[in-house]
């Protein structure tokens, strides 16, 4: 019935559709689709192997599939579909023609948006083109592929739903062995040399070994549990700290940091709580609790500095954004965004140079590091962290926006109302920390977002608002969490990156979104707007029609800097490239979600080289 209805929806919409059985014809005849509908009801295990092999007899790229499911599939799971062109699954409790219509239509934009927007993640300085004044790439097609997967009884749903096979690790995997312990696994080539990968039952064994030799201490539990709970008083609050000496030693350390002190130093918990305040106190012993758990020295990862300076900033972006929303609590958002990483600690520490490898392959293939830890591990940090929160019995509000904080948008639409406002708080947060170069998670892929709405000035004014003192906080309290970590300041990430530029920049930055757009963040941290100073214009633009109204704003910014040229820099918050026609013979690049913030400072740096030249030249 289930499979019926996707054809029957297929047709109304004017597509063609067809079932057909797992056979070696079936990838010849899917070459000629845009759009696969895969129906995994009666073999799960399959599904994986399935769409690969649809998606192998194609030569124009992956084709955007929708998968049909018996119910919500594992995120570990959603998100190895996600590396075969799987955007979006429908649970058959949710399934309705509409809904089917719905992804099918967008499924079909997502992939012709990511393979338009490959070229522009490249980062090479450019001229614009004159000709063309729109965006590439053409309307969906209205052709679509319903796949079924038949030949088991449906009770197999029960027994295997979850448990897809991960075949995606073609581009590294040159041989298969038989590892003594009896686990299969692959070789892995590169330049280093070759390291064996994990299947995901070893590696989530590993992970769970260390969840139980490092279980938080019972008075860190009950701390954490106080500081989560908004009824619990400052007496019940203090009497946990002073069960633990040396957590006391450090929230007093904490507290009496620039970044919470009020007026006079505190000496005593109570003094604390009462000068300091509850709520900064609570923070406080999360971050204490949390960072004396982890040793993040692991080869692979940022400075255990820098690496707590990102979560830190997640976390009181988190809080600050949960504040008067429905999504969670702020005590839950802090808590949340200062663990979501904690995973890439755990994978670092206990599979050693299999990790670093994995961290090199992802920067030689230009990917992001959890799609590599995917294909070598089985799961990625989010799933670490996911299953060391959930051993460690923290409540699933919290765990479960940390497991899926590396969903696709289209997969999070899938969640629970409730999870899927926590998880994108979750996801905002931490992109608007590295869109203000506060701290390094591990990471500096900057994800693809909605354009702003133009009812959205008020949650725009909020988001600067709450950025702002995540910057001013970071910016008080690394003394603090230098002195926690025994370790040197050492220069943070924003003058880090201006010194990699190479030359001083100073950008104006534009956007046609009202009320301002979260890229002005990354602009304002590499070039600092100077007045009669300017030497780049950084534009966010999400179509050619943008950069068309932003054109006479860049001639009066050439007109201010003696007619020359202002070089441009583009950045676009959705896949896909757009035309720079309009800019005419300036020095331009762009770059579209997903990019690095590493490409966009090279990018500066060349741009600014570029039109540098034609000066010297003239000279």
């Amino acid at each position: 019935m289930f499979r019926h209805l996707a054809v029957a929806a297929a047709f109304a919409n004017g597509r063609r559709a067809r079932s057909v059985d797992l056979s070696d014809k079936v990838a010849a005849e899917a070459a000629g689709e845009t759009t696969i509908v895969v129906d995994i009801r009666r073999q799960p295990k399959e599904a994986l192997a399935m769409v690969s092999k649809l998606q192998a007899g194609r030569e124009s790229g992956l084709a955007p599939v929708v998968m049909l499911a018996p119910r919500a599939l594992r995120p570990a799971v959603m998100r190895r579909l996600e590396s075969v062109g799987v955007v979006a699954v429908i649970s058959e409790f949710e399934f309705s023609v509409e809904a089917l219509l719905a992804d099918a239509d967008h499924a079909e934009e997502l992939m012709a948006a990511r393979r338009r927007g490959a070229a522009s993640r490249v980062g090479t300085t450019k001229t614009a083109a004159k000709a063309g004044s729109g965006d590439s790439g053409a309307r969906p097609s209205e052709r679509a592929e319903l796949v079924s997967l038949s030949g088991e009884a449906p009770g197999a749903v029960e027994a295997g739903a979850e448990d897809v096979a991960t075949d995606d690790r073609a581009d590294h995997v040159t041989s298969v062995e038989q590892r003594s312990d009896g686990v299969e696994g692959v070789i892995v080539g590169g330049a280093s040399g070759q390291q064996t990968t994990f299947s995901r039952e070893e590696s989530m064994e590993i992970v769970r070994g260390f969840a139980e030799n490092s279980a938080l201490a019972p008075n860190v539990q009950y701390a954490l549990k106080l500081c989560r709970d908004s009824s619990s008083s400052a007496e019940d609050l203090a009497a946990a700290i002073k069960r633990d000496q040396a957590l006391a030693v450090k929230v007093l350390q904490m507290a009496n940091s620039a970044v919470y002190r009020r007026g006079r130093a505190v000496s005593t918990v109570e003094q604390a709580i009462v000068r300091v305040g509850f709520g900064a106190v609570r923070e406080a012993i999360m971050s204490v609790s949390i960072i004396e758990q982890f040793n993040c020295t692991g080869d692979g990862l940022p400075s255990p500095l820098a690496f707590w300076e990102h979560s830190f900033a997640v976390a009181t972006i988190a809080s600050g954004l949960a504040q008067g929303g429905d999504a969670c609590s702020p005590e839950d958002a802090f808590l949340i965004g200062l663990l979501h990483d904690i995973g890439r600690i755990v994978m670092a520490d206990r599979f050693g140079s299999a990790y670093t490898r994995a961290i090199d392959i992802a920067e030689e293939r230009g990917v992001a590091p959890e799609q590599v830890e995917r294909e070598l591990f089985e799961v990625d940090h989010a799933d670490v962290a996911g299953e060391i929160l959930r051993l460690w019995e923290f409540p699933e509000e919290v765990v479960r926006p940390v497991w899926y904080h590396h969903l696709s948008k289209e997969n999070v639409r899938h969640l629970d109302s409730e999870q899927a406002d926590t998880t994108r708080l979750l996801q905002t947060a931490d992109r608007l920390a590295k869109l203000a170069l506060l701290g390094d998670g591990g990471s500096d892929w900057i994800r693809p977002s909605e354009p702003v709405k133009n009812g959205d000035e008020g949650e725009v004014e909020r988001a600067r608002t709450v950025v702002q003192r995540a910057c001013d906080s970071v910016l008080d309290v690394r003394s603090t969490l230098g002195a926690l970590l025994q370790g040197s300041l050492g220069t943070d990430l924003v003058t880090e990156m201006q010194a990699r530029i190479g030359a001083r920049a100073h950008a104006r930055f534009f956007t046609r979104s009202r009320g301002g757009h979260p890229y002005r963040w990354l602009a304002n941290r590499l070039a600092p707007e100077k007045e009669k100073s300017e030497n780049l214009a950084i534009v966010h633009a999400d179509s050619a029609k943008d950069l068309e109204a932003i054109a006479k704003d860049l001639e009066q910014l050439d007109a201010r800097r003696q007619g020359r040229a202002t070089p441009v820099l583009v950045l676009k918050s959705t896949p896909g490239e757009v035309s720079l026609g309009s800019l005419g013979d300036r020095p331009a690049a762009q770059f579209a979600a997903p990019f690095r913030v590493s490409e966009v400072v090279d990018g500066i740096g060349e741009l600014l080289q570029t039109a540098a030249e034609p000066s010297a030249a003239a000279a």
